[in-house]
């Protein structure tokens, strides 16, 4: 398998894992995760509306501990932040988003496919 074959692979299994580890687990106050990766490092941001409490901790590290899981090779880092609506997730980006809630208000993408992609480090 080439290194794009690999990175692509890296990526659909990162997307999924998040995902199902964060059925049940989406709150209201919820906006975003964001996530980024390498070959050693998974690295998830937790954007919250409102104050963030232990309960929201808690569950940010669920999600991180069901997904990394599916990687025994890689570490995890988890974040969980506050940025409250109607302020902009496009700076918080990574390299996916993972969850995105719809904030019907002044509603827009938040990013295009080309913005520069952070990695872990």
């Amino acid at each position: 398998m080439s290194s794009s074959n690999d990175e692509i692979e890296l990526r659909r299994a990162v997307l999924l894992a998040f995902q199902a580890a964060l059925i049940a687990e989406v709150t209201p106050n919820l906006r975003a995760v964001t996530v980024a990766w390498d070959e050693r490092e998974i690295r998830a941001l937790f954007i919250y509306d409102g104050e963030v409490g232990d309960e929201d901790r808690e569950r940010a590290a669920v999600v991180g501990t069901e997904a990394i899981a599916h990687f025994p090779a890689h570490m995890i880092s988890e974040e969980v932040i506050r940025l409250d609506a109607p302020q902009r997730l496009d700076p918080l980006y990574l390299m996916a988003w993972v969850y995105m809630r719809c904030e019907m208000e002044n509603w827009s993408f938040p990013v295009t496919y080309h913005v520069e992609r952070r990695r872990c480090d």
